[in-house]
């Protein structure tokens, strides 16, 4: 049977059962039957029972299952609870179905997943992939995204030998301790999203999918982040006693960060404080914290590079959750491009991609040793050339349209390579002006 026959026999089967039992696992497992009705491709129940209505609001991810009269069919899914106009009524969204049932019946133990707004028949269950060891690692850290944080502190510590030479214990120990909250980043974000319902199969964005997928459980992707964060105080701890106490409000926003941009009681990317947040995390605070480590000092011209690094960072933050926008409808995540409309997340993208050659000449302009740094302009054909890409026709205003061309467009991808050439030639010309400040005459 093809997708659209066999999901519109499910629902079916679902609505004239009337009743559905869900179950989320919490502090506690936790089931309820309760009765149900389908609306398109949303199942909508309702429950007078005031905990079962409180587990729903801090529990929207559930399984599901109904038990049909037609030939002892079941249907088993998973799905996000959202809450729904009155009080007492939810909406469950599904995103995996399973229909089993008599060996004789051809889409018996099908699989359904919604990947990309499109419901496809999956082989297998996700769990059933072999995935282990260091590929499962390196997926579910989005080891891909590793140079993020490794080269503004590079950069920092290339921008200290200009000041004298850089001490390449300390820069490892910088190196370790910025990865590690880096990656354990990534990990808690990806476990409160997963709890708070925010990612699925159907996501759009880099979420790695292991949860999802069921390939791990949450609290062994929580164990894995509060790991990294260890590796971070463990080398920070070092840093202390080698560089002194003012570098402890780097470690700490550092830490304090990761955490905090999922966590605590209102995450930092479900506040429209995202896209700011993560440019300030892996461009000032790694940057100009690398060269401190070196210098035990904070210059004009190295605030002014680690910003321009930082607005590329939240430049890729701010293309992910402008092609997301309605998937984050969905999902209820309060981003800045939702927030503040087309124009303005048009215009800031704009500010962010352009902004920081202005910032990297003016810090040529405050040191001229740093001349070299304005190589990068090499790459502002690339900048421009997204931004025209980019732009709306006459009339497209609404964010779904500029959400289509950006998914179009790869947007996010697009300006991942633009950062990872902007800062390459950024440490090329530290490099290259430490270079020339030894050089004879």
């Amino acid at each position: 049977m093809e997708e659209k026959p066999l999901l519109d026999e499910i629902l079916r089967l679902i609505g004239s059962s009337g009743r559905i039992s869900i179950a989320s696992s919490g502090a506690r497992l936790w089931t309820d039957l309760l009765g149900c009705r389908v609306e398109g491709e949303t199942i909508e129940v309702s429950t007078s029972s005031s905990a079962t209505n409180e587990v729903l609001l801090k529990e929207p991810r559930i399984a599901f299952a109904c038990v049909t009269g037609d030939r002892d069919r079941r249907i088993f899914g998973h799905g996000i609870v959202r809450p729904a106009d009155k009080p007492g009524a939810f909406r469950i969204l599904p995103y995996r179905l399973i229909l089993s049932g008599p060996a004789d019946r051809a889409e018996a133990g099908q699989i359904l997943e919604k990947r990309r707004n499109a419901w496809r028949i999956q082989p297998d269950y996700p769990s059933s992939k072999p995935v282990r060891g260091f590929k499962f690692w390196f997926r579910a850290v989005r080891g891909v995204s590793i140079p993020l944080s490794v080269l503004p502190i590079l950069i920092g510590g290339c921008l200290a030998l200009l000041n004298g030479r850089v001490d390449f214990g300390l820069l490892l120990l910088a190196l370790a301790g910025g990865v590690a909250a880096h990656l354990a980043t990534n990990l808690i974000s990806d476990y409160f999203d997963f709890r708070k319902g925010v990612d699925t199969t159907n996501a759009l964005s880099s979420h790695t999918g292991v949860l999802v997928d069921e390939l791990v459980k949450p609290d062994h992707i929580l164990m894995a982040a509060m790991t990294g964060f260890g590796i971070t105080l463990f080398t920070g701890g070092i840093l202390l006693a080698r560089v002194g106490w003012p570098l402890l409000p780097f470690g700490a926003a550092g830490v304090l960060g990761g955490f905090l941009y999922t966590g605590g009681p209102r995450g930092w990317k479900y506040s429209g404080l995202g896209e700011l947040s993560t440019g300030f995390l892996m461009g000032p605070l790694m940057l100009v914290g690398a060269y401190f480590v070196q210098t035990t000092r904070i210059t004009a011209a190295s605030v002014l590079v680690s910003l321009a690094v930082g607005l590329f960072v939240s430049a890729v933050s701010l293309a992910n959750n402008i092609r997301d926008i309605f998937y984050d409808r969905q999902s209820q995540v309060a981003t800045l491009p939702s927030r503040i409309g087309s124009r303005p997340a048009l215009f800031l993208f704009n500010i962010m991609l352009l902004l920081p050659y202005l910032l990297v000449g003016l810090s040529c302009a405050i040191d001229f040793r740093l001349f070299p740094l304005l190589s990068v302009a090499v790459t502002l054909p690339s900048a421009v050339l997204i931004l025209i890409r980019l732009r709306p026709r006459p009339g497209d205003g609404d964010l779904d349209r500029l959400s289509e061309i950006a998914a179009g467009q790869t947007l996010p991808l697009a300006v991942i390579r633009l950062h990872r050439a902007f800062c390459l030639i950024l440490l090329a010309g530290c490099a290259a002006a430490a270079v020339l400040r030894h050089f004879p005459g």
